[in-house]
C-alpha cells in the first residue's frame, strides 16, 4: 500500500469503530447506561410530593404508607430492586414468593402480583428489542415490589385482619418486627424466602395446618365425593348404598385405606373403627354410628374445610410472638385446657366455657396467684339476671346456697336479712344488693380459682357441677372457664413452692377458709378460639364454630383491599 493511502484508510477505521461503539452503547442491553440515578430521582420526587400518602404506582395504590417512605428515606431513595439499571433477580424471586401466598391461606392478588408480572414482562421485552428502559416504569416496579414485600410481610407477621375489628374483646400482645429492616437485610443477603417465612408463626401447629391446607386444596381439585344420604342412622352391620358413600368419604379423608375386595355397601368393623377416628377428629361422640351430627360433619365440602383452615391460620398469626416457655392454652371451641412446657403438653383437661349469649372472650394475660376455698363475689349482672328469678321462686334460696346479702360495697357494706327485702319490686335494672357465696362444697367457684387479672373479669376455676364434663359440647358458663382438674393444675403451678404438695392443697381446700397463694413466677395464659387445629400426632381436628365467629374472619380475609 502506498504511503499516501495509509492515512485515509486509518481515518476510516477510526470513524467506523466510533460509530460501532455508539451503536453498541445505545442498543446492547449488556452495555446499557445505568439509569438507577434517574429512577432514584423519580422515587424521591414522588415521595416528597405526596409525603408518603396517596402514592400510586402503575395506577395501583401503595398501602404501606408509613414503612415504605421510611425504607426509601433510610437508603437515600436508591431503588431496591435494580441491578445495573435493570430489575434484579431478587425481583423475580419475590414475585414467585408472592404468588405462593395461598400456602398461608392468603390471596396473592392482594400483593400486586399481576401488575408486577406485567411490568417485569414489559422490561424483558424492551431489553430483547434493545429499547431504552423507562425510569418512570422502573420506579413503579420498585414501589410495587417494596409495597408487596412489606404488606405480605405484615400479613404473615400479625395477620391480614385486625382482630379487634372482628373480636371487640380481643386483648393480646401483637407480633411485631421492623419490616423495613427485614427487607433491607434480605436485599443485602439475597435470602428473600427465608426473610418472609421467618415472619410467619414458626409453631408446629401452624406448619401442620399449612400442610392440611395443601391437602384439602388438592382434594378440592379432584372429583366431587358422594354425599352420605340416609333416612336413619347408619350403624355396624347395616347394608345400605349410603354406606358406600360413607366409605368413599372416609377413604378420601385418610381415615380408611381403600380395599377393593370389600363389599362397599356393608358397614363392617373396619369402617366402624375409621368412623370413630373421624368422629374424634370432629369433637363428636365416638360411638361408631353415623347419625345426624356425624352425617353433617362428614358431608362437609372441601371448600368449607379450606375456608376453616384459612380462618384458623389467620388466628395463629394473631397470637403473641412469644407464648412463653411454660404457658396455659385454653381452646374455647375445643372445650380444652393444656399446660404447655417447652412445646409439649404436660397437663390437659376438659373445660366448660361461656354460653352463646355470654361468650368467653379471647385474650392473653398472666396468671399471678390462686385462691383456695374462694368466696364467690357474684357479678351484678349475674345477680340481677340469673339469681333474682331464683330468689323470687324460692325465698330460702340464698340461705340454702350459703349466700350473704349485702347493701353497698367496701367498708360501708352491711349485711341485709333477705326476709326484709321486697323481691318482687326489684328487676334486672334495679338490683341494689351484693351477693357473696361462702366457701364450701356448693360454692360456684368450687375449691380453687386461678387469677390472671384482665379487663374482662374472667378467670379459671373449679365447679361443683362435675357431671357437665361428661357432655361433648360444654358451653354452659357465664363467661369464666371451669376446669376438670383444678387440684392437679394447682399442684403443677405450685410445684416450686415449698410446702405445697397435693396433700397440703387438699387439706387447705377442705378447711373452707379462703386463702390466697402467689405463684413463684407469672404464667402466660392464652384464651383462644381455634375451630381447626392439629393434635399431638399432627392430625387435623375440626370443631363446631359454637360462637359463629369464623364467618366474619373469612369475609374479611376474602375482602380485597386493592382496587
Amino acid at each position: 500500500m502506498k504511503l499516501h493511502n495509509i492515512k485515509p484508510f486509518v481515518f476510516g477505521i477510526v470513524i467506523f469503530s466510533a460509530a460501532w461503539m455508539i451503536f453498541l452503547f445505545c442498543n446492547a442491553p449488556c452495555m446499557a447506561a445505568d439509569i438507577s440515578g434517574d429512577v432514584r430521582e423519580r422515587i424521591r420526587q414522588r415521595l416528597e410530593y405526596t409525603g408518603g400518602d396517596s402514592v400510586t404506582a402503575a395506577a395501583e395504590k401503595i398501602y404501606s404508607s408509613v414503612v415504605l417512605p421510611r425504607f426509601y428515606e433510610q437508603r437515600g431513595y436508591r431503588p431496591a430492586w435494580l441491578d445495573s439499571g435493570a430489575p434484579s433477580t431478587q425481583s423475580e424471586t419475590v414475585l414467585r414468593l408472592l404468588q405462593r401466598a395461598g400456602e398461608h391461606g392468603l390471596n396473592p392478588v392482594e400483593y400486586h402480583v399481576e401488575k408486577i408480572g406485567t411490568l417485569l414482562e414489559e422490561v424483558k421485552k424492551n431489553q430483547e428489542q434493545r429499547k431504552a428502559l423507562n425510569p418512570g416504569r422502573l420506579a413503579d416496579l420498585d414501589f410495587l415490589l417494596t409495597d408487596a414485600f412489606l404488606i405480605y410481610g405484615a400479613h404473615l407477621l400479625g395477620g391480614k385482619v385486625n382482630p379487634e375489628t372482628i373480636e371487640p374483646t380481643w386483648t393480646a400482645e401483637k407480633r411485631e418486627a421492623d419490616l423495613a429492616a427485614v427487607l433491607e437485610d434480605a436485599l443485602k443477603t439475597g435470602q428473600m424466602e427465608k426473610a418472609l417465612e421467618s415472619l410467619a408463626p414458626q409453631d408446629i401447629g401452624y406448619k401442620a395446618m399449612q400442610a392440611a391446607l395443601k391437602k384439602h386444596l388438592a382434594l378440592l381439585e379432584t372429583s366431587r365425593l358422594p354425599r352420605v344420604d340416609a333416612g336413619s342412622a347408619l350403624k355396624p352391620g347395616d347394608r345400605d348404598p349410603a354406606v358406600a358413600a360413607l366409605r368413599s368419604r372416609l377413604e378420601a379423608g385418610g381415615f380408611l385405606n381403600p380395599e377393593p375386595t370389600r363389599e362397599k355397601d356393608v358397614f363392617d368393623s373396619t369402617l366402624e373403627a375409621a368412623l370413630k377416628q373421624f368422629q374424634i377428629s370432629r369433637g363428636l361422640e365416638s360411638d361408631g354410628v353415623c347419625g345426624s351430627s356425624t352425617r353433617r360433619a362428614i358431608n362437609q365440602g372441601e371448600e368449607e374445610s379450606v375456608s376453616a383452615i384459612r380462618v384458623n391460620l389467620e388466628r395463629w398469626r394473631w397470637l403473641p410472638l412469644d407464648l412463653g416457655i411454660t404457658h396455659i392454652m385454653v381452646n374455647i371451641a375445643d372445650f380444652h385446657l393444656a399446660v404447655v412446657e417447652n412445646g409439649a403438653d404436660v397437663l390437659s383437661m376438659k373445660v366448660i366455657v361461656g354460653k352463646p349469649y355470654r361468650k368467653t372472650p379471647i385474650f392473653s394475660a398472666r396468671m399471678t396467684y390462686l385462691v383456695l376455698s374462694p368466696y364467690w363475689e357474684v357479678p351484678p349482672s349475674i345477680a340481677a339476671k340469673d339469681k333474682l328469678p331464683l330468689i323470687r321462686k324460692d325465698p330460702n334460696y340464698l340461705s340454702a346456697n350459703n349466700f350473704i346479702l349485702y347493701q353497698g360495697w367496701g367498708a360501708d357494706a352491711r349485711i341485709i336479712d333477705p326476709a326484709t327485702v321486697n323481691w318482687s319490686a326489684l328487676g334486672p335494672n334495679s338490683f341494689p344488693y351484693r351477693l357473696r357465696q361462702t366457701p364450701g362444697p356448693g360454692n360456684a367457684l368450687g375449691r380453687i380459682k386461678f387469677m390472671f387479672p384482665n379487663k374482662h373479669n374472667v378467670y379459671i376455676h373449679d365447679t361443683p357441677s362435675r357431671d357437665l364434663f361428661d357432655k361433648t359440647q360444654r358451653n354452659f358458663s357465664s363467661g369464666c372457664i371451669r376446669i376438670q382438674k383444678p387440684l392437679e393444675l394447682a399442684e403443677y403451678l405450685l410445684r416450686e413452692t415449698q410446702g405445697w404438695t397435693m396433700q397440703a392443697i387438699e387439706e387447705a381446700v377442705n378447711k373452707h377458709v379462703e386463702r390466697t397463694v402467689s405463684l413463684p413466677h407469672p404464667v402466660p395464659v392464652h384464651i383462644m378460639y381455634f375451630t381447626v387445629f392439629s393434635d399431638k400426632n399432627g392430625s387435623m381436628q375440626f370443631r363446631n364454630d359454637i360462637y359463629e365467629r369464623d364467618a366474619g374472619i373469612l369475609e374479611a380475609l376474602n375482602r380485597l383491599a386493592l382496587n
